[in-house]
């Protein structure tokens, strides 16, 4: 017996430390229950080390933990989290910065599900660097100031609940060292790199409920079921239907960092472009309805649910408010929905007003993880209180009422990553079944994908969108135009030629203009009509997706119809992927208002918002003012009010894109003037207070 034990000892020391690709099945998890390490069994050196795993996820759209030291957040951790894998290393645990963050991140792209994917994550006492498949994806400086972990290791799950992985891993390795590019890429096909290596959990190392340590001396995993933690995010009462004491932004960071930052971040009160419309103005009262993401004090999402609450948004809520062009007030605004903990402003509403003046708000969902939703004021022409209507799988909403017709919505499912879609409704009750628009693949990929931003000129609703190669959404790039003057009965070209939906080709007939090329990503921002009702495209094109001056700066553009052709223009440039502004047309100006100036953040999203006009339809552009100065914050995503008029004419967040931030709202008019939204509210109603806050 004991030569037999000495024998399979030997075995997994040698033979089963090779790190091929899995060909079976693996170890399977539910998402339930995992594998721990007591903390005094695993020696794990916070000053250098590396992780590996293979993984087969059964999806990407939750959270899910490959390996973790500690609660989430903390010491180390490797996971899925919000579109990749990231590398979590708390470096210096005792200076926490914003809204308590003590740690840094690497982020890899996703895997595919059901594939078989090699990820590696190693630190080296300066820099956290990730690897998929032995390429390194993305590093970011970490310098450390701790002497040890003390905390328990887990495999395929969390110290909390809910955040357990579906699917399958093998050879979990660790090494008490920082491993180079040339050995990432020796363990990625398959060679042993032994020097440092502490521990080796592989398929054949697992017997019930214990997964035993391929390393010579190294731990044993137990099964373990997470429990629900004291740090976990508390139950609050919803907040639906009550009144905020201000205009409070939401702050909120991705999590994709490379060298210069985070894909994007700061103050999103006002995001995505893909949600719109944001406001409309209703000349039978004279008031601006509009909706964003807003948060309040005291309460902490269940994203970060160690940290305490922060007035500088934790914790979404999807509000709505009205700006009154007599009085010159704006109310107190209401929450349409409280969104439970969630802190993602992927979920942002959108807002329709029908023809009895009923206020319509479309809360959006999350991929597949989390509805989306359809609320319906009680009253006319009021915020006051909202009753809901429907939750379905909805996404980046962009609803429109057509008078004598109905509603037509616009949106994206997760059906194969992001696809395009409508429904109609005459009444906002009764919806047709979803019909799918956009669908572009080619014959290799897997997966499609696009982003769309839309408007409507009397009956006719337009679109513009991109194209993701696979899905890929950090390689976007194409520009595509679809409209519908019949409700959505056909769907034609500019022209009226009809198009066969899904449009399905990369080159087909609804192509604009041709990115992928040249490499260029492209950025949709805003659509407006001249006076004849040809549309155009306001978006940003340029080089790759992470931020920083090797990238090069963001080329702002306008693209539009002349009636015969469709003519580009360039007008000016940025530094980040992610600034965003709006359109304008008239007979004699073009405006184009948006954060081109790159202060007081650069390399982060948002900056100083400035104005450009041009009076020969986008030939020529001239910086004509800027409109907001010497600012603490970067400001993004201006957004346009339909129909609008002075002073409310677009409105926009400021946020600091490189840490938690408090996050001011504001609007502003034709001319450049600015008012900010009170942030605190002791009334029903108040006066915004004009110019720029220096809080």
């Amino acid at each position: 017996m004991k030569l037999f034990a000495f024998l399979l000892a030997l075995l997994l020391s040698c033979s089963f430390l090779l790190a091929a690709p899995p060909t079976g099945d693996g170890v399977s998890f539910d998402g339930n229950s995992g594998f721990r390490v007591e903390a005094k069994d695993i020696n794990l050196n916070p000053k250098a080390f590396s992780v590996a795993v293979w993984v087969r996820v059964v999806k990407t759209d939750t959270t899910q933990y490959l390996v973790a030291l500690g609660s989430p957040a903390n010491d180390m951790t490797l996971y899925l989290h919000r579109g990749g894998i990231r590398m979590i290393v708390e470096a210096d645990p005792a200076t926490p910065g914003g809204q308590g963050i003590t740690y840094d991140v690497a982020v890899a792209p996703l895997p595919e599900p059901g594939t078989w994917t090699h990820y590696l994550g190693t630190y080296d006492g300066e820099t956290i660097s990730i690897y998929k498949n032995g390429i390194k994806q993305a590093f970011i400086k970490a310098p450390c100031k701790r002497n040890a972990f003390n905390t328990p290791l887990f495999i395929g799950a969390s110290a909390e609940r809910g955040r357990g992985l579906a699917g399958s891993l093998d050879d979990v390795r660790l090494w008490n060292r920082s491993l180079t590019d040339a050995e990432v890429a020796k363990v990625f096909n398959g060679e042993t790199v032994t020097n440092g290596l502490i521990a080796a959990w592989n398929v054949a190392g697992k017997k019930d409920t214990q997964w035993t340590n391929a390393v010579a001396g190294g731990p044993t995993a137990v099964v373990f079921k997470p429990g629900v933690s004291a740090q976990s995010s508390p139950s609050y009462p919803s907040l639906n239907n009550q009144k905020i004491d201000g205009y409070k932004g939401i702050w909120f960071t991705l999590g994709q960092f490379s060298e210069y930052g985070d894909k994007y971040s700061g103050g999103l009160g006002t995001y995505t472009t893909n949600h719109t419309p944001l406001a409309i103005y209703a000349p039978e009262v004279q008031k601006t309805f509009f909706v964003y993401g807003g948060s309040i004090e005291d309460r902490r999402s269940n994203t970060y649910p160690q940290r305490e609450g922060r007035s500088h948004g934790d914790y979404l809520l999807c509000m709505a408010g009205y700006f009154d062009h007599t009085t010159q007030t704006v109310s107190k605004p209401t929450v349409v929905l409280d969104k439970g903990g969630i802190h993602d402003p992927h979920d942002n509403p959108t807002i329709a007003i029908d023809h009895d003046g009923y206020i319509w708000i479309f809360p959006a969902g999350r991929a597949r993880s989390r509805p989306g939703f359809i609320f319906k004021s009680r009253q006319p022409y009021s915020v006051d209180a909202f009753d809901k209507i429907l939750e379905d799988e909805i996404c980046y909403p962009q609803p429109y009422f057509v008078k004598d017709q109905g509603f037509l919505l616009l949106f994206t499912k997760y059906t194969g990553n992001r696809l395009l879609y409508y429904s109609t409704s005459p009444d906002g009750n009764k919806w047709t079944e979803h019909q799918q628009l956009v669908a572009i693949k080619r014959p290799e990929d897997q997966n499609g994908g696009h982003y769309q931003v839309s408007a409507r000129f009397g009956d006719k609703i337009v679109f513009f969108c991109n194209w993701h190669p696979n899905g890929n959404v950090d390689k976007r790039t194409n520009l595509y135009y679809l409209q519908t003057t019949d409700f959505g009965k056909t769907w034609t070209k500019v022209d009226g030629t009809p198009l066969t939906v899904p449009v399905t080709e990369v080159n087909g007939e609804a192509q604009i203009r041709e990115f992928f090329s040249k490499g260029q990503n492209v950025y949709l921002h805003d659509v407006a009509f001249d006076e004849n009702g040809n549309p155009m495209i306001l978006y940003l094109y340029g080089n790759r997706h992470e931020p920083g001056p090797v990238n090069g700066l963001k080329q702002w553009a306008v693209t539009y119809w002349d009636g015969k052709e469709w003519i580009n223009r360039d007008i000016t440039t940025s530094d980040h992927n992610y600034d965003a502004g709006s359109i304008w047309a008239t007979e004699n100006k073009w405006v184009v208002i948006g954060p081109t100036e790159n202060s007081p953040q650069p390399w982060g999203g948002g900056g100083e918002i400035v104005i450009w006009e041009s009076s020969d339809k986008g030939k020529t552009w001239k910086r004509t003012k800027q409109i907001t100065h010497n600012s603490p914050r970067n400001h993004n995503y201006v957004r346009k009010v339909v129909n609008g008029v002075d002073p409310f004419m677009y409105f926009w967040a400021d946020g600091n894109p490189d840490q938690p931030s408090i996050s001011l709202m504001y609007f502003g008019d034709s001319q450049g003037n600015v008012w900010q939204l009170p942030y605190t509210m002791t009334e029903d109603s108040q006066k915004p207070q004009k110019g720029q806050s220096q809080k």
